[in-house]
């Protein structure tokens, strides 16, 4: 199959990989000193939990345009940058597009593809990796050889949708597992993320130092969120996820989890690298969140309110980073 990443970052670099470990024909859509180091020396990855490195060479291009007539077209970006280059989109030659990252603007972008390319299939993804890009390579944490939680914005994604990434990857082990309602999906995801960052810079980026207490707090923030959403009218996804934040076994074997991946590795990759380096993101993320649970009167969010309040500004977060990564 033709298949195309537009983005190529942490994640859009590993489904690049698993792309091509499938048998795809892949281009990346990169520009600037890393699109001209993948395109002379491959696409490096040093997968850290698996303890070793791989190194895919596949076609890459400036622009969308560039990469042609495909099967499908994954955009992997931040939700600012997906919103920015939705025209580009809209321009691809592909008849399925599957927009993959935090996003609570789904509406918003599944409304402009359908008045600008009414063609084309919509379908919105996560992939549950996590990582960073370094000046040759990529870091990437994953369990297993991880995969696309993917579907339509509401409702199940179309069988012709569904066959054709069903043939994308049809070999290997990274497989689609599909999702009904995805919006609401990425709105509990995005309940999920936050009161990791609110800790994260509280701590400094360090989550090693993050106390017993501000972790309980945690998960009990986004039991308040998933409250509050259901009020709203969301769907909790996935649908066994509110039990890791209910008293009970569940609970009690997320909160060990967040132990061990607070002081290791895992959350490092998976948590304060992003934080560090997408802050502008987490930004967006919390003010769009915020603007979705306040439209509840009398909203009951107390651990949440706490734990976000106890953390710098966010303009203060933005200049620090910033200013430490220049």
């Amino acid at each position: 199959m033709k298949t195309v990443v537009f983005g190529a970052g942490s994640l859009g670099c590993y489904l690049a990989h698993a792309l091509v470990k499938a048998g795809n024909d892949v281009t990346v859509v990169a520009r600037g000193a890393w699109g001209e180091t993948i395109a002379k020396n491959g696409i490096t990855i040093r997968h850290v939990l698996q303890r070793r490195t791989t190194c895919d060479h596949v076609r890459v291009v400036g622009t969308l345009t560039e990469a042609g007539a495909a099967d499908v077209v994954f955009a992997v970006m931040q939700q600012g940058q997906m919103l920015a280059v939705l025209p580009d989109i809209a321009a691809a030659d592909a008849p399925l597009v599957v927009l993959v990252g935090n996003s609570l603007h789904v509406d918003g972008e599944l409304a402009y593809l359908e008045e600008h390319a009414p063609q084309k299939t919509v379908l919105f993804g996560f992939q549950a990796t996590a990582g960073r890009r370094e000046a040759d390579h990529v870091e990437c944490a994953r369990a297993g050889a991880s995969g696309l939680t993917v579907g339509a914005a509401q409702g199940e994604a179309p069988a012709a949708a569904r066959a054709t990434l069903d043939r994308v990857f049809a070999e290997g082990s990274y497989k689609p597992s599909y999702q009904a309602d995805m919006r609401d999906w990425l709105v509990c995801h995005a309940a999920a993320v936050l009161p990791f960052c609110y800790v994260a810079y509280r701590r400094d980026c360090d989550l090693t130092q993050a106390t017993p207490d501000e972790l309980a707090d945690l998960i009990d923030a986004t039991g308040e969120a998933y409250n509050v959403l259901s009020t709203l009218g969301y769907r909790i996804l996935p649908e066994d996820e509110e039990g890791f934040y209910k008293p009970g076994a569940k609970h009690a074997l997320w909160y060990l989890i967040l132990r061990i991946i607070s002081k290791t590795a895992v959350g490092r990759l998976c948590v304060t690298d992003h934080c560090r380096a997408g802050t502008h993101e987490m930004r967006e993320l919390d003010r769009d969140f915020m603007s979705l649970v306040d439209a509840l009167p009398h909203r009951h969010m107390p651990t949440w309110d706490a734990l976000r309040a106890a953390m710098p500004s966010w303009d203060e977060l933005e200049e620090r980073w910033n200013r430490k990564a220049n």
